[in-house]
């Protein structure tokens, strides 16, 4: 008997019902993993924001270490910090750029993404793409080690995420800033950053008194030297250097020395900030300045110590000053003298032991000043 067989051998598409199951499907797939994928997108953003924040940070901090003398000592106005002497580059409160716009960023954020090796528009915004807030104090004031020190506190906030407005950010409420203290305190979700110039300025001021200290230590050396390789030993002698130009009292200075007296007229005075530094320009950086010392590159002071131009300068990059002549150290039109030495203008600083002044400039205008003891 034979049989046939039928078979449905023809290919055919996806019904009505196959596709709308599907589609079913994809939906109820999409509701569930959408909220992960914002919140991946999200927690993506937020890892860029505080790795920008860290970035601002360190950069921050090797600018203002670099730049602290102008940024320290020009003041122009509140909620304003500039960067450089010629306060071309400045960081002030206020979105760190126009919204919508991080090309248009604050003039401050091209030396900080410099150091930062990344490019400034990048800079000028968190990982949601949006400008931070900045916030810059008002000239503080800190002491340490007697010297009174200038700073400047500035923060970098983002509200990570949340609401902007024309103006920028929407920050938390609770997010606040105080001006005259350089506190920043964080509200919400809200993110940020101190730089605390405060820190910066005491750092700088230890390594200069570190490095003012040795210089002290080595001229003391040399006055015992200079004593003791003197036949005469003769302790009314100051051996700190040679007589002043013109001094009617020449035996009482050491005529041997080739170190020369910081008197003035002897050199190019030593007027505030002390000398000159790569990239600034001096001459917007001006203050006040004191009678009888020299840079220490002057009167054969380095070549007689064996200093290099290195150990001649504070950490904030100027030439420190030697004062070993009559009246050292005392402001300009005083001339009453710090130092003891066989003229000065003061009777009872005239005796031994002598005295000698190394001195360094800080932010503002201040003088610190290490002094050196001859011990014979």
């Amino acid at each position: 008997m034979n049989r046939k067989h039928s078979s449905a051998s023809a290919d055919h598409g996806f019904t009505l019902v196959e596709i709308l199951v599907a589609l079913a499907v994809l939906v109820i797939l999409g509701a569930v993993l959408y909220p992960s994928l914002l919140s991946e997108i999200h927690f993506s953003d937020r890892a860029t924001t505080r790795a920008r924040l860290e970035v601002l940070r360190r950069a921050v901090t090797e600018d203002y270490l670099r730049h602290a003398m102008a940024i320290d000592t020009l003041q122009p106005g509140t909620g304003v910090m500039a960067l450089d002497s010629a306060a071309q580059y400045v960081l002030k409160t206020g979105p760190s750029a126009p919204p919508g716009n991080p090309y248009a960023f604050q003039s401050g954020l091209i030396p900080i993404a410099q150091d930062a090796d990344t490019p400034a528009a990048q800079l000028a915004v968190d990982g949601f793409g949006r400008p931070w807030t900045i916030f810059v104090s008002d000239p503080l004031t800190t002491v340490r080690n007697g010297v009174s020190l200038t700073y400047h506190t500035v923060a970098f906030v983002s509200n990570d995420g949340g609401p902007e407005n024309s103006a920028g950010q929407v920050l938390n409420p609770a997010t606040q800033w105080d001006a005259a203290t350089g506190t920043l305190t964080i509200g919400g979700h809200d993110v940020g950053v101190v730089v605390n110039g405060a820190v910066i300025e005491r750092h700088l001021l230890h390594q200069t008194l570190t490095t003012m200290r040795m210089i002290a230590g080595e001229y003391a050396t040399y006055f015992e030297t200079q004593y003791q390789s003197n036949a005469n030993r003769d302790i009314t002698i100051d051996y700190f250097a040679s007589a002043p130009p013109g001094s009617t009292n020449a035996s009482a200075w050491d005529s041997a020395s080739p170190i020369g007296n910081s008197a003035n007229g002897n050199g190019s005075g030593f007027a505030f900030p002390g000398g000159v530094v790569a990239g600034l320009t001096p001459t917007a950086l001006t203050g006040p300045s004191v009678c009888d010392m020299q840079p220490i590159t002057d009167l054969n002071f380095t070549q007689t110590l064996g200093l290099s131009t290195a150990d001649g300068s504070s950490a904030w990059g100027y030439a420190l000053g030697v004062g070993n002549g009559p009246n050292s150290g005392s402001s300009a039109g005083t001339c009453y003298g710090d130092d003891r030495d066989p003229q000065s203008s003061n009777s009872a600083l005239q005796l031994p032991p002598y005295t000698a002044l190394i001195g360094a400039w800080a932010p503002g205008g201040t003088l610190v000043t290490v002094p050196v003891v001859g011990a014979y």
